[in-house]
């Protein structure tokens, strides 16, 4: 493709069905030839410190870790061209709603990728506002 795009990847990983989605999102996404993999940012691939919080989940309550992370996060979101957010409407993830409306007003388009298995559900008018597809 002669401009591929390169995107923030803003998904939840905590919950069974967060993971579920997060890696067949994650597995479809990086065989997308309209998309720039290596400009592309998916925030569990940019730990702080190279702290795994999968493995140390303690880390999640650190506030030095929680505070670099956060703004490691919004950086990559500055530095890409849309945001792809895999949107649970059973089990959303509060982070992504902070990802989605900061990337909302930095002027970047907000995708929200639903599974088939929750197409349909009711979307959260916060959720639904600043997406552009």
């Amino acid at each position: 493709m002669k401009n591929p795009k390169s995107i923030y990847f803003a998904a939840g990983w905590f919950t069974p069905a967060q993971k579920q989605a997060y890696d067949q999102a994650l597995a479809a996404l990086t065989q997308n030839p309209t998309l720039n993999g290596d400009l592309s940012y998916v925030p569990l691939d940019h730990p702080y410190q190279k702290l795994d919080v999968g493995a140390h989940p303690e880390y999640l309550k650190d506030p030095e870790w929680a505070t670099a992370t956060y703004r490691g996060d919004l950086l990559g979101i500055k530095q890409t061209d849309l945001l792809a957010v895999i949107y649970l409407p059973k089990e959303e993830d509060v982070g992504c709603g902070v990802e989605m409306g900061y990337a909302h007003a930095l002027g970047k388009p907000v995708v929200l990728v639903i599974p088939d298995r929750q197409f349909g559900e009711p979307i959260n008018l916060m959720a639904w506002g600043p997406q552009t597809w």
